[in-house]
């Protein structure tokens, strides 16, 4: 990788959501590789190593690739190193995976990590080996403790709060308005809302500039309506694919 030719810091995780818990490793490794006068190369796996080993069990995705690496580069990465996650992959030995991607690849002089990081095969490796590692290849490690509020700031608790319609709670964890680019027309299932409980759900609208607010039905990620008061706009929902949604942080009765 020609940006890590001369070095790099390196955050490793799957940043599901690149929420707040995500948001304080990569501030964390930002910090030092402006203090390193390194570029900070992200390491992520497409697609999430449970929807290769668990598909019958792999929890929905809160951002598509896309929108995870637009997140990722907003928090400070200056490139973004995909690993592309396959069952011949997942035996990759933890030594291999320091050898091959941080050491060969991406030249790590330091490395930041989660709480709960392990690596290799079965997640057989975790902090304490990557330090080993570490020590013989002439890199530090930075562990970033969890991120607590009501609990600990995870993808799992925001996927807890959106089947249980806490837009709220999910709109804290995340540290930003939750928002669709693209809506589907009523009637079509989007992968993005499958993670949403059913139910109406207050939201504003905003289409080429104009915003106005509006209501959005969901049953099973299936778009079941999508209304607003606004007329101009209204005639757009027919055709809703330029049209952006961001959720409200209340309840239909508090609007």
């Amino acid at each position: 990788m020609p940006l890590a030719a001369n070095g790099s810091v390196v955050a490793i995780g799957n940043f599901d959501g690149v929420h707040k818990g995500h948001q304080e490793v990569l501030r964390v490794a930002s910090d030092k590789a402006k203090a390193l006068g390194l570029p900070l190369i992200v390491v992520t796996f497409e697609p999430h190593p449970r929807v290769v080993l668990q598909p019958q069990t792999a929890p929905l995705q809160l951002t598509g690739f896309a929108e995870k690496c637009r997140l990722l580069a907003g928090c400070g990465a200056d490139g973004i190193y995909v690993l592309r996650f396959t069952r011949l992959y997942a035996r990759t030995s933890p030594e291999d995976f320091v050898k091959n991607t941080l050491i060969n690849v991406l030249h790590a002089k330091h490395v930041v990590v989660g709480h709960d990081f392990a690596f290799g095969r079965d997640r057989s490796a975790g902090l304490a080996t990557l330090k080993d590692m570490g020590n013989s290849n002439n890199y530090g490690v930075t562990v970033v403790e969890a991120v607590r509020g009501d609990g600990v700031y995870s993808s799992t608790s925001i996927r807890a709060a959106l089947a249980g319609k806490d837009i709220a709670k999910a709109t804290n964890i995340f540290g930003r308005c939750i928002t669709v680019q693209a809506v589907p027309k009523v009637g079509v299932m989007a992968k993005s809302l499958k993670v949403f409980g059913n139910g109406d759900y207050p939201i504003k609208i905003t289409h080429n500039g104009i915003g106005c607010a509006g209501n959005l039905g969901l049953k099973n990620g299936k778009v079941t309506a999508i209304t607003t008061d606004n007329t101009t706009l209204q005639c757009y929902l027919n055709n809703p694919t330029r049209t952006t949604i961001t959720f409200e942080s209340l309840n239909t009765d508090e609007r």
